[in-house]
Order: structure tokens, then sequence, then C-alpha cells
């Protein structure tokens, strides 16, 4: 005798998110297609709607009610004040009632991170300058620095790098950070100072008898 498992008896229908994912940014409309899909010959319409929607965003599902197979848009609307994180939305479909299907999509958003830096500044010729930047976010990220003068780096591409300068002076040092929605750049004055001699005197020696 055959025995089924997975097999289907009577027609229902499925709800799917296309993309499953979505990254966003402060103040950006994001989109996924609901994908509202025919099991048999299933006919009822569904009613879908969005779950577990902060209070800094806003879903919107057009059109609201789809008869499978069908396509409805969701848009959500990220505000400038949203938290930057990890959110998991439930996408459900409704019909006739007790019928019900869900599926999650996940969201990830973003903000310009906030980067500031110190240094050891100043410091005399010839000696190293360590360089200290922080970072609001531990995403992925580029930092550029300009050190504004000639010179030698050692871990230019990090958060903590040493320079050398090859002269004394005062010297415009800027950080670029990059990330996801943006760049931050901040910038700010060292100071290389040249080592001082004092002058050497020559004293005439005097011979006693």
């Amino acid at each position: 005798a055959l025995v089924c498992y997975n097999c289907v008896s009577q027609p229902d229908f499925t709800v799917a998110a296309v993309p499953y994912k979505l990254e966003a940014c402060a103040q950006e409309l994001v989109s996924s297609t609901l994908q509202v899909g025919q099991v048999l010959t299933y006919g009822q319409e569904v009613t879908l709607e969005v779950g577990g929607v902060p209070l800094s965003m806003t879903g919107d599902i057009s059109p609201p009610v789809v008869t499978p197979p069908g396509e409805a848009q969701l848009t959500l609307a990220v505000q400038e004040g949203a938290a930057s994180g990890e959110y998991s939305l439930v996408i459900t479909g409704t019909a006739q009632v007790t019928n019900v299907h869900t599926t999650r999509l996940g969201l990830t958003v973003y903000k310009p991170p906030q980067v500031t830096w110190r240094s050891n500044s100043p410091v005399r010729l010839g000696q190293a300058m360590h360089f200290s930047a922080t970072v609001s976010d531990t995403l992925p990220l580029t930092y550029t620095w300009d050190f504004g003068g000639a010179g030698s780096a050692k871990g230019e591409a990090t958060l903590n790098p040493v320079y050398t300068y090859t002269n004394a002076g005062e010297f415009a040092v800027s950080l670029e950070v990059m990330g996801p929605c943006g760049a931050e750049t901040v910038s700010d004055t060292v100071r290389v100072y040249a080592p001082s001699y004092l002058p050497l005197v020559l004293r005439p020696t005097i011979e006693t008898r």
C-alpha cells in the first residue's frame, strides 16, 4: 500500500515574502512582494496584514485583499528616529475567518555612523603619533584617514592607526567612516614640534701654575 505523508487533500493558499529580508536606512522606503499562492482550486479572498512593525516605522499593503494566485506590495517607511537593529515582522494571510497562514520578513535598519577620535598630540618630531577612533555602530564600515602631512603610517585603514610625521608643524587630520547609510567625517588639528637644543658654549681653559 502507498502512504502519502505530504499530500494536499484540500484546496488552500500559501503566503510568501520576496525578498524575505530587507535592509533600510532612516528616512527610506523599502518594499517586498507578498505572494499568495493557490493550492489546487482555492479561490477565496485572502486578507493580508503586517504585524510587529515598530512605532518608528509604518507598513502599508496594497492591495490588502488578494485572490490566489496573486500578489500584493508591502511598503515599509522607516522614520528618522528609527533605532538601528534587526526586526522580525509577521505577514498574516486570513481567509474565511479561520484559515490563517503566516510568514516572516526580516528587516535590518542602519543609521549613519557617529564618529569621534583623539590622539596623543603634541609629539616631538620623530616620535610616533597614536590615533584612536570610536564609532557608534559595529556594522561593516570602511575607514579613511588623511593625516594632513608627509610621513609613514601603520594601520591607516583601522580605528587605531599610528603615524610618524616627516616635518614639524600643525596638521589638519580627518577621518571618514563609510557605512551602508552614508559617510561621516571628523577633523581636528594635531601638532608636531621640533626638539630644542641648548647652544653649546665653549669656555676658555685657564691654566694655573
